[in-house]
């Protein structure tokens, strides 16, 4: 019963009391041993916006379904965590030069090295530095959007906790700067479209007043 255990336990106390030793012994070397990591985060909202120009045809194609809602967010959550906001980010950083990002991976994980081994499943390193350092920030980058609500939390971890707080405030401006210059080339284009409109609409309004002076 209960006391048979009991028994047993007070018999070999000397084997629990060396074996909790031993856990927390190690507990505290791993505890100094391991490097700290700091996590910076930031909060950001994100609107949906109707581009400024539609002509008839777009209003009536506008889709303001829950699904077309919702893939507005998954694209720009996609688009924080993409290669260009990336590299945006290490170039406005100088990330290429830091020593975090220079050195690479010292110590590849164990489960790196064995899936080297296998054919054909080897890691492509980036030949371009730039591409190299922004892998490696998309590797630490969590994207964690709130729910029922238009916030959105960008978060990166290092040692460093002020790089940590500068990379996740750079990836939120560069994304910003990449939806500016989105916009700007929407704009563009749809100045280029309404001047070629415009030019149309004159080379047919000549057309008529012609065929009008004919007919008169």
């Amino acid at each position: 019963g209960l006391l048979d255990y009991w028994g047993v336990l007070k018999r070999r106390r000397g084997v629990i009391y060396l074996c909790l030793a031993t856990v927390v012994l190690a507990t505290l070397v791993g505890s100094f041993l391991i490097t700290p990591l700091y996590r910076s985060t930031v909060t950001a909202q994100i609107e949906r916006q109707n581009p400024d120009i539609l002509n008839v045809r777009d209003l009536a194609s506008a889709d303001y379904s829950f699904a077309s809602y919702a893939d507005f967010y998954q694209t720009q959550y996609k688009i924080l965590a993409s290669n260009a906001v990336a590299r945006k980010t290490v170039e406005r950083l100088g990330l290429v030069s830091h020593p975090l990002f220079a050195r690479g991976d010292s110590a590849p994980s164990l489960y790196r090295r064995l899936r080297a081994l296998l054919p054909g499943t080897a890691a492509k390193i980036p030949a371009d530095p730039v591409d190299r350092a922004a892998t490696k920030l998309l590797s630490k980058l969590e994207i964690a959007p709130i729910r029922n609500s238009h916030l959105v939390r960008v978060s990166w971890v290092s040692p460093d906790p002020m790089l940590s707080a500068e990379i996740a405030n750079s990836v939120l401006d560069s994304y910003i700067a990449f939806s500016l210059e989105a916009g700007y080339k929407t704009s563009d284009q749809a100045s280029e479209f309404l001047v070629d409109q415009v030019a149309s609409l004159k080379r047919e309004i000549s057309q008529l007043e012609t065929k009008l002076q004919g007919y008169g």
